[in-house]
């Protein structure tokens, strides 16, 4: 218990100092790579709410039914779905989403679905993942464009690279359907690369 309620603390100071310098617009946190701990992400989830801070909390796959359970019960208002590769994937992670949709009908509003295209084979099959979209009438709110992990796929190493920006600007063509979102190391030697996008309405 003194642990927590020092973990609690250090939390809230942290986010506490970044709310101060009005540059905090969202939270991300993740059970993949980060592996965030339940009662770090219990903390972080009440002191978004508590900001009106929307919270988006990446799961650890298309196949994670506890994840998906945990997010919908930590109150995230994204859940972000990593490795969409196939139409399986797609309709796998939306079957367990839209299952728990009703089961937290309590809620004052359901969790969006974001999915992240991070992968050769993603882009591979990006036309049949997007007809599927189209097809099912699937209410998918954002993809994210996971840019290092695609490079890393792709074995490029700049991920502001023409290639990266080519399948970015392909993406956004469907922008009518979803928000597109540019994830991926982004900084300063992203400037060029975001104004490209910018001029097609990302």
């Amino acid at each position: 218990n003194f642990r927590v309620n020092k973990l609690e603390s250090k939390l809230e100071r942290d986010f506490e100092k970044l709310i101060s310098t009005g540059n905090i617009v969202a939270v991300k946190a993740e059970f993949e790579a980060e592996g965030t701990r339940i009662d770090e992400l219990v903390i972080l989830s009440e002191l978004c709410c508590s900001k009106n801070i929307p919270f988006t909390l990446k799961i650890g796959g298309p196949s994670a039914q506890r994840d998906f359970y945990e997010a919908f019960l930590l109150g995230a208002n994204n859940i972000l779905v990593p490795m969409i590769e196939s139409k399986f994937a797609l309709i796998n992670s939306y079957e367990i989403f839209s299952r728990y949709v009703p089961l937290f009908k309590e809620l004052k509003k359901s969790p969006r679905l974001f999915i992240n295209l991070e992968s050769k084979l993603s882009i591979h099959n990006l036309k049949s993942i997007i007809s599927l979209i189209k097809e099912r009438n699937f209410m998918i709110s954002s993809v994210v464009i996971g840019r290092t992990d695609l490079s890393s796929s792709l074995n490029i190493e700049d991920v502001n690279s023409s290639k990266i920006l080519e399948i970015s600007k392909e993406i956004l063509k469907y922008k009518d359907l979803f928000d597109v979102t540019v994830g991926g190391n982004l900084t300063s030697n992203s400037f060029e690369f975001m104004k490209e996008l910018t001029y097609l309405g990302i």
